[in-house]
């Protein structure tokens, strides 16, 4: 019996080699593809973010003041501001004070932001201390007929978005 030693060749050492490189390079494109679309949803995400939070915020407060005769169309300072005027509260507290004063919640844009005012009525209070919301560089608002109000907010970046909302309790 003749045992035949094993000789090595090149391709013993080439083959796994090759197999090696193989992987190596298809993980770095999955990896690099990956990087790209994950670049491109956070970027969706972040346009989303601008381009429906300054309306959502905007719907969320005139739903949450959908009583007859509170919201409004407003000028005030120069600035067209939506309003939510609410009446005093004349239910008497634990020690029987009421408040006869109502307070006025203003929307509207100044300086690069979507911006909040809320103001006792007999108060007088500046635009400028309002709270910032959300960047967005102008607000447009339209009272139409029946009710219904057309919001417009124009982005950072000039993007125009805007919505259609009805007073629910309209007469």
């Amino acid at each position: 019996m003749r045992f035949e030693r094993s000789r090595k060749h090149m391709i013993d050492f080439i083959f796994p080699l090759t197999l090696l490189l193989v992987f190596a390079v298809s993980a770095l494109i999955v990896l690099l593809l990956s990087a790209r679309i994950y670049a491109a949803q956070t970027e969706q995400a972040d346009k989303n973010y601008q381009t429906t939070t300054p309306l959502s915020y905007i719907t969320e407060k005139f739903r949450a003041n959908d009583t007859y005769g509170v919201v409004s169309v407003e000028k005030r300072e120069g600035r067209e501001c939506l309003a939510f005027h609410m009446p005093a509260d004349t239910s008497a507290d634990n020690n029987g004070n009421t408040d006869t004063t109502g307070y006025t919640t203003y929307l509207y844009t100044d300086g690069g932001w979507l911006k909040e005012l809320v103001v006792r009525d007999d108060a007088d209070a500046s635009l400028k201390a309002g709270k910032k919301v959300i960047e967005a560089r102008d607000l447009t608002v339209t009272r139409k007929k029946n009710g219904l109000y057309r919001i417009m907010i124009t982005e950072k970046n000039g993007t125009q978005v805007s919505r259609l909302l009805a007073e629910r309790s309209h007469s």
